[in-house]
């Protein structure tokens, strides 16, 4: 009983690849430019900050 299967597995290898796209991408959306991230670095110095040390 040897039945040939319907199944195209180039597919399956495309479906891994776009899903290690994804990940790679929402990985490096970290590091890349962008001001979009969740907080902001606020500059608190009052000008004495600047000059000290």
């Amino acid at each position: 009983m040897n039945k040939e299967s319907d199944r195209l597995y180039f597919i399956d290898n495309l479906k891994i690849a776009l899903i290690m796209l994804v990940v790679a991408h929402h990985a490096g959306q970290a590091y890349g430019p962008g001001g979009w991230w969740f907080f902001w670095m606020m500059n608190l110095s009052t000008g004495w900050a600047d000059f000290s040390l």
